[in-house]
């Protein structure tokens, strides 16, 4: 029973190592490269009335992989992103970071 438990123990952690291998690997790469555009990134402000340019902005958006299915893969999905801002998108295996990559650059 022991040898058991300790052999699923190590199943599952087989699993998530190429995972956290590969996740760890895309944050270093972001990391170590060197910013293209450095002005993106600068907190100063754009517009005439003093708050900051938004450079990304979609409000309820749905989208879905395919024309030809009943099933989005987001729905209603609203995203503001100023001028210098940083952010992140994290979340589970399936939970719709990388739709969401693409419905912003689809855009």
């Amino acid at each position: 029973s022991l040898r058991n438990g300790v052999i699923r123990s190590i199943t599952m952690v087989s699993k998530f190592v190429p995972q956290f291998t590969h996740s760890t690997k895309r944050i270093q790469d972001f990391l170590t490269t060197d910013d293209k555009d450095s002005d993106l990134y600068s907190s100063s402000s754009d517009t005439s009335d003093g708050s900051k340019a938004r450079i990304i902005e979609i409000s309820n958006v749905t989208s879905c992989w395919s024309k030809s299915t009943d099933s989005f893969t987001l729905q209603d999905i609203s995203i503001s992103v100023e001028k210098g801002q940083v952010v992140g998108i994290i979340g589970p295996v399936g939970a719709g970071k990388s739709s969401l990559i693409m419905t912003l650059v689809k855009s």
